[in-house]
C-alpha cells in the first residue's frame, strides 16, 4: 500500500496528514495473510495553529513491522523510530501505532483511521494498552486530499 492523504478534521485551521509506503511479502506456501513479512514507513503529522501556548506540529516517523490487506483495505502497524522534539520528550520514540486505510477507488474520498501512540510506561498512563501487531481501529477520518492504493491478497478466494 502507498499514499499520502490530508484528513477532514474537526477544527478546519488544523492540517493532518498520513502517509504510508509499505510492501508484505509471503513465504512460499503461506496460507495466512497474517504471515507476512512487512516493511516501509509510515508518517503522521498534525499541525495545530491554536494550541495553547501558540502554533504547534507533532509528527511520527513510523517503521512498519506488519500490512494486512483484504480487497483495499488494509491495516498497518510499526513502532515510532522518530518524532518531533515535543513529541520526544513526551516518550513516543519506540511507542507503537495502528493505521487502516479504505482506498475507496476513483471518484471517491478514501478513509484513514489510527491509534496511538500507545503510551505504555509513561507517567500518567499507567494503564493505556499494549497495542498489538496488526491490529488497527477501522477507518474514521475521510481523505480531503491525495489518496491511497491499496493492493489486496487474494488468500481465500
Amino acid at each position: 500500500m502507498k499514499g499520502w492523504g490530508r484528513l477532514h478534521y474537526p477544527d478546519p485551521t488544523h492540517d493532518v496528514e498520513f502517509s504510508v509506503d509499505a510492501t508484505v511479502t509471503y513465504p512460499a506456501g503461506t496460507a495466512n495473510p497474517m504471515d507476512g513479512v512487512a516493511r516501509g514507513t509510515a508518517r503522521i503529522s498534525h499541525h495545530a495553529p491554536n494550541a495553547a501556548g501558540g502554533p504547534v506540529t507533532i509528527w511520527a516517523q513510523i517503521r512498519v513491522d506488519c500490512v494486512v490487506t483484504g480487497g483495499r483495505v488494509a491495516t498497518v502497524t510499526g513502532e515510532v523510530v522518530d518524532a518531533d522534539p515535543m513529541s520526544q520528550k513526551n516518550r513516543w520514540v519506540g511507542q507503537r501505532f495502528g493505521f487502516s486505510v479504505a482506498d475507496n477507488g476513483r471518484g471517491h474520498f478514501d478513509r484513514v483511521g489510527w491509534s496511538g501512540p500507545q503510551l505504555r510506561d509513561v507517567p500518567g498512563r499507567p494503564d493505556d494498552p499494549e497495542l498489538r501487531w496488526c491490529m488497527a481501529p477501522a477507518p474514521f477520518h475521510t481523505v480531503r486530499a491525495g489518496g491511497y492504493t491499496v493492493l489486496g491478497a487474494n488468500f481465500f478466494e
